[in-house]
C-alpha cells in the first residue's frame, strides 16, 4: 500500500481533474526531446513543458502556474540554482528538484537551498516520475495553498541555540570525531532532518536511503561535513521568543524518547536492522511538523489552541481548521520534498491516525514509531507527545513570539 492509498481523518479530497504542470528545463535540446520520449506516458496526469533555458523557463511562468519544476545544474548565462531561487520567489509552493550530471563540489553546493532533490544523471522515467508523484501525493493532503509554500520554503530546519553551538564547536574542532558530531545531531530534530536531507541527496550517490546520524554522517565524512557548513546556508540556530525555545527543548527531549523508543520495540519484535533504523528516524522526526509551525509560525500554534479550549474538539482537528492541515501532514510532506525514504515518511504521517489502533503485531516502521507515541505518552501522564505542546497557564503563545 502507498503512502496515497492509506486512509487519514479529515484529509481533504483529492482533485482528480485537476491537471499538474511540470516544467523541465535543460539547455541540451537532445536531452529534452528524450525527457518528452521517456515520459510520454504521463501525458494524460501531466501539463508539461520543456524549456532551453532559464530566462525561457521563467518567461513560461510568467503565464502560467507551475507546480514542479526540474532543473538541470550546469547552463549558461542562469544556471540551476540561480532558476530554483527564481522560481521559490516566484511561486514558494512550487517543487523543485536539479536533475543534472555535473558533481563539482561547490556547485552542487549552491543548490541545497533552494532546491528540494537533487537527482543524478542519468535517471530513469521511473525514480523520476515516482520522486514527483510521492512529493505531490502528500501535497494534495495539505487544504491551504499557504500552508503548501511555507512548507515548500523551507531549506532547513532551526536548531536549539545550544546544540547548534555544540554543533558548531565539534564542526571547528580538527580532533572532533564522527561519533562526537553524530551525537550532537541526534539531539536536535532539525539538524537531524537536515544532515539526513543531504546525506540522501543523489549528489553522494549512496546505494540507499540513510536513516541513521551516526551513518550519515560517517558516508559524508567530516571535511564534506565542513564544506557544507561553510558553503551552504543550511544549518541555523532558532533565535527567537526564549519561550518558544523552551518548548522546542521540550519537544526535541519527547522526540528523542519517542526514538529511543520506537527502536527497542522495533528490535523486540525481530525488525530488520534496516526496518529498525527507519523506525528510529521516524520516532525522531514525527514531530518535525511541529518543529516547523512553533519555530517559523507560532501564531498558527496559538490559533489551534484556542480552537482545542473553544470548542473541546481534538489537536489534530483544531490544527486543520487553523491551518489546513495537521502536523502529521505537514512534516510528511516536507519529508517528501526532501527525498526521505517512503517506510519513515509513512511512519511520520499515519503515527497519528486516530482511526488505526496500535496493531498486536509489529512489522514494520510504522507500528513501532505508533507503538513508542502510545508508550511515551503514557509516560507522560497522559499528555500528547505529539500534538501542539501546551504552553505553561496563562502564558499564551501568542504574546510568546
Amino acid at each position: 500500500m502507498t503512502i496515497a492509498d492509506r486512509p487519514t481523518s479529515a484529509a481533504p479530497p483529492i482533485a482528480v481533474d485537476d491537471e499538474v504542470s511540470v516544467l523541465f528545463v535543460d539547455d541540451d535540446a537532445m536531452l529534452l526531446q528524450g525527457l518528452r520520449r521517456m515520459l510520454h506516458p504521463m501525458r494524460r496526469e501531466w501539463n508539461m513543458t520543456f524549456a532551453g533555458s532559464g530566462k525561457e523557463a521563467l518567461s513560461h511562468m510568467e503565464k502560467e502556474p507551475v507546480d514542479v519544476v526540474v532543473s538541470d545544474m550546469r547552463m549558461p548565462e542562469m544556471d540551476g540554482a540561480e532558476l530554483l531561487c527564481k522560481v521559490g520567489e516566484i511561486n514558494p509552493a512550487a517543487i523543485r528538484i536539479v536533475l543534472s550530471g555535473f558533481a563539482e563540489n561547490e556547485a552542487v553546493m549552491k543548490t541545497v537551498g533552494p532546491s528540494h532533490q537533487y537527482l543524478a544523471k542519468p535517471c530513469d522515467a521511473d525514480h523520476l516520475i515516482q520522486t514527483i508523484k510521492r512529493s505531490l501525493d502528500l501535497r494534495h493532503r495539505l487544504g491551504d495553498p499557504r500552508i503548501k509554500a511555507f512548507v515548500a520554503e523551507l531549506g532547513s530546519l532551526p536548531a536549539l541555540p545550544h546544540v547548534y553551538h555544540d554543533f558548531m564547536a565539534a564542526i571547528a574542532d580538527p580532533t572532533a570525531t564522527i561519533d562526537t558530531i553524530a551525537s550532537v545531531i541526534e539531539r536536535d530534530i532539525g539538524l537531524a532532518a537536515t544532515v539526513l536531507k543531504l546525506t540522501n541527496s543523489a549528489y553522494f550517490c549512496l546505494p540507499t536511503k540513510i536513516t541513521d546520524c551516526r551513518q550519515a554522517v560517517r558516508l559524508l565524512g567530516l571535511d564534506t561535513m565542513r564544506s557544507l557548513v561553510a558553503s551552504a546556508c543550511v544549518f541555523r540556530s532558532y533565535e527567537g521568543s526564549p519561550r518558544v525555545r523552551d518548548r522546542l527543548q521540550s519537544l526535541c527531549d519527547k522526540a528523542m524518547a519517542t526514538a529511543a523508543s520506537a527502536r527497542r520495540i522495533a528490535m523486540e519484535n525481530n525488525l530488520s536492522p534496516h526496518q529498525v533504523e527507519q523506525a528510529c528516524c521516524a520516532g525522531l522526526l514525527s514531530h518535525v511538523g511541529i518543529l516547523m509551525l512553533l519555530a517559523e509560525h507560532p501564531d498558527c500554534c496559538s490559533k489551534a489552541e484556542e480552537i482545542v479550549a473553544r470548542e473541546g474538539i481534538s489537536p489534530l482537528e483544531a490544527e486543520r481548521r487553523a491551518i489546513g492541515a495537521n502536523h502529521a501532514e505537514a512534516g510528511a510532506y516536507l519529508l517528501s520534498l526532501w527525498g526521505f525514504s517512503d517506510p519513515v515518511i509513512e511512519a511520520v504521517l499515519h503515527h497519528h491516525d486516530p482511526d488505526q489502533e496500535c496493531p498486536d503485531a509489529i512489522d514494520d516502521a510504522l507500528g513501532a514509531v505508533r507503538a513508542a507515541h502510545t508508550e511515551v505518552t503514557a509516560g507522560n501522564e497522559g499528555a500528547c507527545a505529539a500534538c501542539i505542546v501546551k504552553p505553561p497557564k496563562n502564558d499564551p503563545l501568542a504574546s510568546a513570539s
